[in-house]
């Protein structure tokens, strides 16, 4: 009922659909708080996704069936899908890969104004940051299981809007600059 609804409702706009996506240890987390409600998005975070699983089964990574990542993928998938064709813009944040990233955005190209910020930062700094937070929150290897650091990061290919951004100290382009991004203000113009 719900679902018909909603496919009956008059066709808003095209929804803008931002991806936040770079490497475990990019600080696209924290960039996406920044992001989310000037923005006045809902944040879809993979993460919140596996946590859920976690919280469900009552115990970490390490304890889950071993297909848990490919579910919560395909269910982390399938809400950002639904919202965008329903014409809800949101914000997407997960390390995926360009090929996961490509399975599971693919069929929105077209519908949605899909635009890419992948973090970045050298991968001295990534590890610097992951042995910190492996230290700090032991909650973090709960959800993840304990896997070693990535040695590339494939980013998204799609032929949309992408903006690269330094987290290695602050954000380089400037968070404003990042905001005006991901809201659709051509560069030059400001916000």
């Amino acid at each position: 009922m719900e679902g018909t609804a909603l496919r009956s409702a008059p066709r808003l706009p095209c929804p803008r659909l931002i991806v936040l996506t770079g490497p475990p240890g990019a600080g696209k987390s924290a960039l996406a708080l920044h992001l989310s409600q000037p923005l006045g998005l809902p944040l879809m975070a993979r993460d919140q996704f596996k946590a859920g699983c976690v919280a469900t089964a009552g115990q970490g990574h390490d304890g889950l069936p071993p297909d848990t990542n490919r579910q919560v993928n395909a269910v982390f998938f399938s809400v950002v899908r639904a919202m965008a064709r329903a014409g809800i813009s949101l914000l997407a944040e997960a390390a995926f890969q360009h090929p996961l990233w490509h399975e599971g955005l693919g069929p929105l190209v077209g519908l949605a104004d899909i635009r890419f910020i992948v973090c970045e930062l050298p991968a001295a700094e990534r590890e610097r940051r992951l042995l910190r937070r492996a230290a700090s929150d032991p909650g973090h290897a709960r959800l993840h299981g304990r896997s070693p650091m990535q040695d590339a990061y494939e980013r998204p290919r799609f032929g949309t809007a992408c903006l690269a951004v330094d987290t290695s100290a602050g954000y380089a382009p400037p968070l404003e600059t990042i905001l005006a991004f991901a809201a659709g203000v051509p560069p030059g113009l400001g916000t």
